[in-house]
């Protein structure tokens, strides 16, 4: 009976424990996913999502089913869903309407719909978890009104009838409606039965030839786009918005660092919040039926942050996955073991000796599972700490690039006005000229220096530093930079010392950058030695390197110290002044950038000594780092004799050109009318009324500041070439900003000539006599009877000068015999004024239009007098317009040196 007993419990044991086995094999929970995409980047970045997030929970499982483009295939899957009874279902629409029913039967069984992305009418869906496509419209709208400048633009819309094209178009279509800028010449609509827009898009390109933006739904559009632009040769007068913003080869976000696209809006996939909405489902939560994720424009501002930000989350994703399956392999191990210790159970209740052991193996087990929950704990901690670092490094990196743009602007200006009024104090007290001016002068281009090292910073972080090397004496060079700092080591009694043993000192640096590298380092050694202490300046000749050595007797640095000093906003602990932390950072790029190293011997309260070493020769440098210019010599005082050279250029003058100051900050403009004035008539303009004033006076030359109230310098430059009446007229760009991306956009529009702020006020005078030099050569060009000006005004290239002579040509040519035809009707049909037609004129060719007009007839019956000799003087005179033949001899004779009568014996 015992015995009966016992196989009787054994036989429940086993059944118990099999049961036990086969549900610890099976998932408790299934999230099925019935999804539709085209784009497999996408689909991609949706699935992998939804699994990393499903990792952090237990026992629920995930089943995809994708179906391209097939309505069927879609409601065949979801029936399996229902037969299966799955715990929830994730549904991304192909189209709402044949959906409905099959959806609405899940829901009538009980098991909760999660619409993803598309949104679905007449359906009672647990929650609608997708971008708000409205405002994907209206941010993308917002970013082209930020250019600031007309925008005309089609509108490539994604399959017709789905809720995201819809509410894209509306919120698009909001911004163009308040914003007279921004002008929608068509749309192209990506159909479901014929897919692809490139031949509809390429028909509406050439239709709108204004068109400078394109709108397209999805990034893949956006790309399809920008291929019809490449066959039409327009991708560069073309800028293209995507919607997508993935992280893959083709997605927006490399599209966008590529150029390819202008930018993108980050659309996000759901998937995390989706499989999230579907465990508070199965939990019995309750969850929030609309869920509208939000979205960002990516743009060239902060599309490396992101790349890069996306990049180190999808490896930790990565990462997190490749635990999980860890995680999954030791679970499955851990139960199959547990199989295992089942097994061995049921001998042991034969063997009773193996049941210690079994016990023993069985915690063991468990202690492993529950280091494993840690490390999932801990993974789950660490995404969220990336996730906040990410964040923060976007707002830093905005708040910096606003810093920059700022500094630059507000700080360079009032520098102009330091430096030039001091040059002008400089020279006007030449004989006695007090030391208070020199200070004034040599702190203002310290400070000047300080500015453009922050500026400096910004370019070395963006990777966007160019190296321009030209051979240096380096002895001249360090010996200028000495002097400069005789007044300090004078005023705190420091033994300051120069010395070289090279013979051969010539190498090749970057003036500029090699001025700051030894700016920095004196500053520092000024700054951290006490009054009556020792600064000195060696120059050592190596074999192959130049030795430059700065040594101090300063308070020295921590041993613990030395390699940080290098870094990046580093400050050492035995500093107590304030410092910005960048000047040793950007020293040592400097130096890594000519392929030299630099390093620091010190102890505490016993000075320091930096060490530079700069290659000989030019091996080194890439071509395109070394360019050729003049070494400049030591001079122990900069004196600017600017005052004279504008009385010199005055007196020199035969007649004054006009000359339009555009310029917003009062100070600066009244300095430049005051200056400029005693050369030339001068008008001014703070920005508001300034293409008034150059449609009004029709200046010789414009001078124009960048950043100004209304339209900014570059789009006054535009302007002005664009308009016939004014696109001779020179512009001289004044900015803060030197950069090639500034350049570049100048000479774009048509900008003559740049001069980066604080300018000397000499090179301003000596650039617009230029300028107005060049003029003058253009008019000795147009005034010439030759074959090779005759080539450019009729040539299809032609400037906007030589179109609008040949213009005058073809009329004064249509009315050569109207003695009538006089300046009043050649203006009228111009459609300008006399005087607008005077002052181009005059400005072009250097004459005025009534000599002009005399000439072309004169030239005309001169050629008449050689060709065509049985014709008389008189007929002659009336076929070329004069109204007498007496008036038409007496201008011959003054043009010619010769009458008509003895011209026509001569040929």
């Amino acid at each position: 009976m015992c015995n009966k007993r016992g196989v009787f419990f054994l036989i429940l044991l086993v059944s118990f424990l099999t049961s036990c086995i086969s549900t610890n094999n099976k998932h408790e929970n299934v999230i099925a996913f019935s999804e539709f995409s085209l784009d497999k980047d996408a689909s991609k970045a949706v699935i992998q999502s939804m699994k990393t997030e499903l990792g952090f929970h237990k026992n629920t499982e995930l089943i995809v089913a994708a179906s391209a483009s097939d309505v069927d295939e879609q409601i065949q899957d979801l029936e399996e869903f229902i037969a299966s009874n799955v715990s929830v279902i994730i549904v991304s629409p192909i189209a709402p309407k044949p959906l409905k029913g099959v959806l609405n039967k899940a829901i009538q069984k009980n098991i909760p719909v999660i619409i993803l992305n598309r949104d679905i009418g007449d359906v009672n869906y647990a929650s609608f978890i997708g971008a708000d496509n409205f405002q994907v419209g209206v941010n993308a709208g917002k970013h082209l009104i930020s250019k600031k400048k007309k925008t005309t633009v089609i509108e490539i819309k994604s399959w017709a009838g789905t809720t995201p094209t819809k509410y894209k178009s509306l919120g698009f279509q909001k911004i163009i409606d308040k914003n007279e800028n921004l002008r929608l010449v068509g749309t192209v609509q990506n159909r479901y039965d014929t897919p692809g827009i490139k031949k509809e898009f390429r028909d509406l390109l050439l239709a709108n030839k204004t068109v400078n933006y394109v709108f397209a739904h999805t990034d893949a559009l956006a790309l399809e786009a920008y291929e019809v632009a490449k066959e039409l040769n327009l991708e560069r007068k073309v800028k293209f918005l995507g919607v997508g913003g993935l992280n893959s080869k083709k997605g927006g976000i490399n599209l966008t660092e590529s150029g390819i696209l202008d930018a993108t809006v980050l659309y996000p996939t759901g998937g995390k919040e989706a499989i999230k909405t579907a465990i508070s489902l199965i939990e019995g939560e309750k969850v929030t039926k609309q869920q509208l994720l939000p979205s960002v424009i990516i743009d060239a501002s902060n599309v490396e942050v992101l790349k890069s930000q996306l990049g180190l989350i999808q490896n930790q994703e990565l990462d997190i996955h490749k635990q999980q399956n860890k995680i999954q392999k030791q679970l499955k191990l851990y139960n199959s073991q547990r199989s295992f210790l089942i097994a061995t159970l049921l001998f042991l209740l034969i063997i009773a000796i193996l049941l210690t052991v079994t016990f023993k193996s069985r915690q063991a087990l468990l202690r492993q599972k529950r280091l494993l929950v840690r490390l999932i704990d801990k993974i789950a901690v660490q995404k969220r700490e990336i996730e906040k670092i990410a964040e923060d490094l976007r707002i830093t990196n905005e708040a910096t690039n606003n810093f920059f743009t700022g500094v630059s602007h507000d700080f360079k200006t009032p520098l102009s006005l330091i430096l030039s009024s001091t040059e002008s104090l400089i020279d006007q007290n030449s004989k006695h000229k007090p030391m208070e001016f020199g200070l004034i002068y040599n702190n203002s281009r310290r400070l000047l220096k300080m500015i453009n090292q922050l500026l400096d910073f910004r370019r070395v972080e963006s990777k966007k530093f160019k190296l321009k090397a030209s051979k240096t004496n380096l002895n001249n060079f360090v010996k200028s930079i000495f002097l400069d700092f005789r007044n300090e080591a004078t005023k705190k009694q420091i033994k300051f010392s120069y010395d070289s043993t090279v013979k051969n000192p010539e190498v090749y640096v970057d003036r500029d950058l090699f001025d700051n590298v030894l700016f920095n380092l004196l500053s520092n050694a000024f700054k951290f030695t006490p009054n009556k202490g020792e600064i000195s300046i060696r120059i050592d000749e190596n074999l192959d390197s130049i030795e430059i050595k700065v040594k101090d007797s300063g308070i020295g640095i921590l041993s613990n110290e030395k390699e940080k000093i290098f870094s990046q906003f580093f400050q050492g602990t035995n500093n107590k002044q304030v410092s910005s932390g960048v000047g040793l950072y950007l020293t040592k790029e400097y130096i890594k950038l000519h392929n030299g190293t630099v390093s620091v011997f010190s102890e505490k309260n016993k000075g320091s000594e930096f060490i530079i070493n700069i290659p000989k020769g030019n091996k080194h440098l890439k071509q395109d780092e070394i360019i050729i210019t003049e070494d400049i010599p030591v001079q122990d005082e900069i004196v600017e004799v600017v005052d004279n050279q504008i009385n010199t250029t005055a007196i020199k003058r035969e007649a004054r050109e006009t000359v339009l100051i555009i310029e917003d900050n009062s100070d600066l403009r009244e300095y430049l009318v005051k200056k400029l004035s005693k050369i030339y008539n001068t008008y001014s303009s703070d920005g508001i009324d300034a293409l008034d004033q150059v449609t009004n006076i029709i200046p010789d030359v414009i001078i124009s500041d960048v950043s100004l109230p209304i339209k900014d310098g570059f789009e006054i430059c535009e302007i002005v070439k664009e308009d016939e009446k004014t696109s001779h007229i020179p512009v001289i760009i004044l900015t803060a900003l030197n950069t090639d991306e500034y350049h570049i956009k100048g000479l774009k529009v048509g900008v003559d000539l740049f001069l980066t702020k604080p300018f000397n006020l000499s090179v301003l005078i000596q650039s617009i006599e230029t300028v107005l030099y060049n003029r003058k050569k253009i008019q000795e060009f147009y005034k010439g009877n030759n074959q090779k000006k005759k080539h450019v005004l009729e040539s299809k290239g032609a400037t906007k000068e030589a179109a609008f002579l040949n213009k005058i040509n073809r009329l004064i040519d249509e009315n050569i015999d109207n003695s009538s035809f006089t300046v009043e009707v050649l203006a009228e049909e111009l459609n300008i004024s006399r005087v607008q037609l005077y002052r181009k004129i005059k400005a072009i060719l250097g004459i005025t239009i009534s000599d002009y007009i005399q000439n072309v007839r004169l030239e005309k019956g001169k050629q008449m007098l050689v060709n065509n000799t049985d014709l008389t003087i008189a007929d002659i005179a009336y076929s070329v317009g004069f109204s007498s033949p007496n008036y038409f001899s007496t201008a011959f004779k003054n043009k010619f040196g010769t009458t008509p009568k003895k011209f026509k014996k001569t040929q």
